[in-house]
Order: structure tokens, then sequence, then C-alpha cells
């Protein structure tokens, strides 16, 4: 497995069965390399005492500078007021990093039908520097207008024939003969890769003149 490098910008999707490891990939492999912007979880398993239950309450902490702010919850009402408010705090001078797991619960076609918000949040993260890791035990559950958008994916173990069928169709030039179905926990094949001085020039970037 190549060395795991993410944009600090845009999309990045973790996707993998439970058990596959993503979370652990995240937290130890991806998220260390974001330094500086504000921190936003949405997390329903999220170990953290100060977990907030409320999007109103985890948005207050947000604009009030903490710097890491956890939403527990998946429920649609909650998590995507977040989104946004975090979509629309990230600017130049406040860059913000958001972390949604278990997106499939609040990111799928039918959120995307009901908050026509999250295309638009979707499409422009990139150009607003709002860097943004969708975690999902399945792929084909979340929003194909927002997957679509992703920079760069790391598919995991996958169990659903749907999921690897969408794997072999994105990844199956790197599969060769191994099944994706038969990774090890902590087994990936991130495509496409990021090189070191791709992800150090996304953030030195300009942001766009709407952004801030």
């Amino acid at each position: 497995m190549s060395k795991p490098i993410i944009f600090p910008t845009g999309i990045t999707c973790v996707f993998g069965s439970s058990g596959s490891g993503k979370s652990t990939l995240t937290r130890d492999k991806l998220l260390p390399q974001i330094n500086g912007p504000q921190m936003i979880v949405i997390d329903p398993t999220h170990p953290d005492p100060n977990a907030h239950t409320s999007a109103r309450d985890a948005a207050s902490a947000m604009y009030e500078g903490q710097r890491k702010v956890v939403l527990r919850s998946m429920d649609p009402e909650q998590a995507v007021p977040l989104i946004y408010a975090a979509w629309a705090r990230c600017c130049k001078d406040n860059p913000v990093y958001l972390v949604c797991d278990e997106a499939s619960e609040y990111l799928d076609h039918a959120a995307t039908q009901k908050y026509k918000s999250l295309q638009t949040i979707a499409q422009t993260a990139r150009h607003k520097r709002l860097g943004w890791a969708i975690l999902s035990q399945s792929a084909v559950n979340i929003a194909p207008k927002i997957r679509k958008q992703s920079r760069s994916t790391f598919w995991m173990r996958m169990q659903d024939h749907l999921d690897i069928k969408l794997a072999k169709e994105r990844i199956g030039h790197k599969l060769g003969a191994q099944s994706i179905d038969d990774f090890t926990t902590g087994q990936f094949i991130q495509h496409p890769t990021v090189t070191p001085s791709e992800a150090t020039n996304d953030w030195q970037r300009p942001a766009s003149a709407g952004s801030y």
C-alpha cells in the first residue's frame, strides 16, 4: 500500500464495511495531516465527553472559536444544519475541516433531495477551502452528487455486492486478481493518489474570490 496522503481542501471519501479499519485509518493516518483548520466532527459514537447532541449547540461552540467540535448524532435534522454551518463558517482566515462518520445515514440521495444545499456545498467545498472527510460503510448509499465530488477515495474491505461492483468500476485496474471483499483490516487502495507536493500546493493556492 502507498502512503496515504490527502488534500486539505475538498472532499475525501473513506469507504469500508464494519471492521475494515476506516475509522483507524482516518484517525491515525489522515487527520494528523490536517494542521490548523477548525475541526468539526459528526460521529454518532464519538467518545468525546464534551460532544454535543444538537446542531444548534455544536454550531454555537464552533462560532465561539472552539477548535474541535463534536456532534454525536446521525440524525439528518441535526447533521445537515451543522454541515451547512461549517461551510458558511469556513473562510480564508478560518479554514474548517469537517469529518462525517456513518455518513450514509444523512448524506444519501434522499438527503440531497430534501436539503438542496448539500449539492452546493459538495461542489464548492474545495474553492471555499473547506476540507471534508466522508466515512461510510457503503459507497453506493452516499448520494452520487456528493460522492462524485471526491478528490480522492480510500477503498477498504467491502461486502455488499453493489459496493463491490462500484469498487470494481472505479479501481478494478488497481485490484488485479484480488477481490476487495478479501482485503485485510486496514488494507486500502487510494484512487487517485495524492503526492506531498500536490497536498502542499493545494493549501497554498489562493482561495476563490467568493469564499471569504
